[in-house]
């Protein structure tokens, strides 16, 4: 089935070889439970700490008018420091979170990269 006839003068490129590995069965059920545990990429810790540290930048320009404006009542400047204050620590907090679970799951990702190097490294694999 090498042998192909056209009308018209067309080269056909040759498949490659292609190389298979044969594995344990047990070898690829752990690689298939190592990719069910990675941890989907989720972006509600990012959509939350932007939210927290708008919320902060707007009360630090309340802050800004009250100090300018006289006649503010005390209750309405305490509210605005505590909401400044915990939307900074909130926002931080979640930034913290956010920047753990990319790590997570690029360490998981990792891992399963190197347990498949090392399935390969377990066959005699000529070099290209």
């Amino acid at each position: 089935m090498t042998n192909f006839t056209f009308t018209q003068d067309y080269y056909v490129f040759p498949a490659k070889p292609v190389g298979v590995y044969p594995m344990k069965e047990t070898d690829w059920d752990r690689l298939k439970r190592m990719i069910l545990e990675i941890i989907p990429n989720k972006k509600i810790f990012q959509v939350l700490y932007s939210i927290a540290i708008g919320i902060f930048c707007s009360s630090i320009f309340s802050l800004i008018a009250f100090y300018i404006t006289s006649n503010v009542p005390n209750w309405a400047m305490i509210t605005n420091w505590v909401i400044t204050i915990a939307s900074l620590i909130v926002g931080l907090g979640l930034l913290i979170i956010d920047i753990q679970q990319k790590n997570i799951i690029g360490q998981s990702t990792e891992s399963v990269l190197r347990e498949m190097e090392i399935i390969e490294k377990t066959f005699d694999k000529p070099e290209k």
